[in-house]
């Protein structure tokens, strides 16, 4: 198991705890989201290891924090783009 923290370090991953603190979410948000299949995309190595790498990290945070939202008239039809 030191084998694998150790091949994650060199990589520049981030454990858990790590990359709840980069997505300033709980370390138990992450988890929720990988039992539902959800969050951002992870490795997992023997023993269990769970880690993240940073481009995947700042791309699911992008995804969170910015939502597009279409301008719509007050009927719900899309408004006529200019």
């Amino acid at each position: 198991k030191d084998e694998v923290k150790k091949i994650a370090k060199e990589k520049g991953m981030l454990t858990t705890v790590q990359a709840a603190k980069f997505l300033d979410y709980s370390k138990h948000a992450l988890v929720k989201w990988r039992t539902n299949g959800e969050g951002p995309a992870y490795y997992k190595g023997k023993g269990g290891f769970v880690f993240y790498e940073r481009a995947d990290l700042q791309a699911f945070k992008k995804k969170i924090t910015l939502t597009r939202v279409e301008p719509q008239r007050r009927d719900g039809t899309p408004s006529a783009r200019t």
